[in-house]
C-alpha cells in the first residue's frame, strides 16, 4: 500500500518536526519522497506523472523545505525529478 504509506510517512514527518525531533522528521521525509518516486516511476502517461507531481502533497514532501534539519537545506538526490 505505497499510495497510503507515503502520506502517513509525510504526516509522520510534520508530528516529528512539531516535536522539534529534525532527524526522525528527515527520516519520514525521505522514507515518503522515495515511494512518491518509485509510484511516479510507474506512471506511463507522461501528463498523469505529471499532474502527480504536480500535486501539492506531494510537492511538499518532494521540496527542500520539507527536508529541512535545523533551518539547514539538504538537496535532495531527485530534486530534479520534480517539473518545475
Amino acid at each position: 500500500m505505497p499510495g497510503e504509506a507515503w502520506q502517513i510517512l509525510a504526516k509522520l514527518g510534520e508530528l516529528y518536526q512539531k516535536r522539534s525531533d529534525e532527524e526522525q522528521a528527515q527520516r519520514a521525509f525521505v522514507r515518503a519522497a522515495e515511494i512518491v518516486q518509485s509510484l511516479a516511476g510507474k506512471i506511463e502517461d507522461e501528463e498523469l506523472r505529471a499532474g502527480f507531481l504536480a500535486a501539492e502533497p506531494v510537492r511538499r514532501v518532494m521540496s527542500n523545505e520539507s527536508l529541512t534539519t535545523r533551518g539547514r537545506k539538504n538537496q535532495a538526490p531527485w530534486a530534479n525529478f520534480l517539473p518545475r
